[in-house]
């Protein structure tokens, strides 16, 4: 059943939208205190920038899984468990004995936030149609678009009253909130008679069909070629800007996302108002 209403729009939004923003913050918050994890562990630069990149990959191949599994299963059972597992990655991360055991975790962690990325957006398929659902994409990406500029200067934040582990317990903290939401104000959107069936075979040879169409390949190419450059940047701006510049903790996570995020959330409120006209 579709849901074209208007009413408590924008609550419901901000609800979606932080499972959303999960993913950004994930990624983000941390990334000022990546000198200070790379000190804390005695290892190199690059072995604390291999964590950015497992959390991206498990942040990518987790919404190949979740996608479908909450498709077979409904969104609210895959959703509750994933924000369990952030809980305990996050913990585990902020507590982890080498450096490792912080890049496994990290990859874990990843996983367990793409579920609020891919199941956000799905619930709002399953509420919304037509012009409506495009219009609360938008207003859905707008809000996230957030994420990316809070989340620096949050983590920076606490690094500067704590510790970098203390970001990671923030994390789990957000989780927990989620998980309550999950519990207490999420309602399951797919009826029972609308979910899939679970047949890996079928799920294999659809994904196979999807990498196969060239226009797809081709958009999904030159997008991921641009985030390449974008997290190569951000990876090793922190060393660059503290360590070689002296600039502080509270100054390097704001200039490169204040350049980022605007432009994000002009595009967005673009593509949210023309609709209706």
């Amino acid at each position: 059943m579709k849901y074209k209403t208007k009413k408590n729009t924008l609550g419901f939004a901000l609800i979606l939208a932080a499972f959303s923003a999960l993913g950004p913050f994930t990624v983000d918050m941390y990334l000022a205190s990546l000198p200070q994890i790379a000190v804390f562990f005695g290892t190199s630069a690059a072995a604390v920038q291999a964590s950015l990149t497992t959390s991206l990959l498990g942040l990518g191949l987790g919404q190949l899984v979740m996608g479908p599994l909450s498709d077979m299963y409904g969104r609210r059972p895959p959703l509750l468990t994933s924000m369990i597992l952030y809980i305990l990655s996050s913990i585990g991360c902020a507590f982890a004995p080498s450096i490792e055991w912080f890049i496994c975790l990290r990859f874990i962690q990843g996983v367990a936030a793409s579920a609020g990325l891919v199941i956000s957006r799905a619930i709002v398929r399953d509420r919304f149609s037509g012009v409506e659902m495009t219009k609360f994409i938008a207003l859905l990406t707008m809000i996230s678009n957030v994420a990316p500029l809070i989340s620096p200067t949050l983590g920076s934040a606490v690094m500067f009253y704590s510790s970098w582990g203390s970001v990671f317990l923030f994390l789990g903290a957000l989780g927990i909130a989620l998980t309550a939401i999950t519990v207490g104000g999420l309602k399951e959107s797919l009826p029972v008679l609308q979910r899939v069936p679970s047949n890996p075979r079928s799920l294999i040879k659809n994904y196979n069909s999807l990498f196969r169409e060239r226009s797809f390949m081709g958009y999904a190419l030159v997008n991921g070629i641009l985030f390449a450059g974008v997290f190569a940047y951000v990876a090793g701006t922190p060393f660059i800007y503290q360590n070689m510049y002296g600039v502080s903790l509270q100054s390097c996570s704001s200039y490169w996302y204040m350049e980022h995020c605007l432009p994000c959330l002009f595009r967005s409120s673009y593509s949210l108002f023309p609709l209706g006209s």
